[in-house]
């Protein structure tokens, strides 16, 4: 079964996060059909249905100073780094990579870039939602990584990403 971790740092964002609660402003992009399998309409907006709120949990994490969780598959950093020093986006970034699965993804902000000369650390970069580089080729990404079948998933990665790390 497919887990979330959610990360911040700021407490208040983390149960706000929990509460899992949505304007319908923030949900307007979402097509009609994914709105109505995955939240519920409630006095103050749209919940998260239990079924994904049951596969989520929030930690608060300091990517500078603390330790991050180990053997992800999917790393989603958006719009952090840029508040970041070169030499604290470096050493976050190190951080990142080794969290990762073999195999791994991770996914930054579109204002977010890396330099391949200085982190060329072979892992996939995901720029755009549909996007991922690697080692500075692009490739689309299929739907199927985004539809949450494990399996097929899982097989794709076989076939299509980066070898292991060793």
């Amino acid at each position: 079964p497919t887990s979330i971790l959610g990360t911040d740092l700021d407490e208040d964002s983390l149960d706000q996060a929990r509460r899992g609660i949505y304007s319908e402003e923030k949900l307007k992009w979402l097509p009609p059909h994914i709105q109505g399998e995955y939240f519920q309409s409630v006095e103050k907006g749209y919940e998260i249905s239990p079924k994904i709120k049951e596969r989520v949990d929030f930690q608060k994490v300091d990517l500078v100073c603390g330790e991050v969780p180990k053997e992800i598959d999917l790393i989603c950093c958006r719009n952090v780094l840029i508040y970041f020093s070169k030499e604290l986006q470096e050493k976050v970034l190190l951080k990142l990579h080794n969290s990762l699965k073999a195999g791994g993804f991770l996914w930054l902000g579109k204002a977010e870039s890396l330099e391949e000369k200085r982190y060329g650390v072979g892992v996939p970069v995901y720029t755009r939602p549909e996007i991922f580089t690697v080692r500075g080729k692009k490739y689309r990404v299929p739907k199927i990584l985004l539809s949450g079948d494990h399996e097929n998933i899982e097989e794709w990665r076989r076939r299509h990403g980066p070898k292991p790390r060793h």
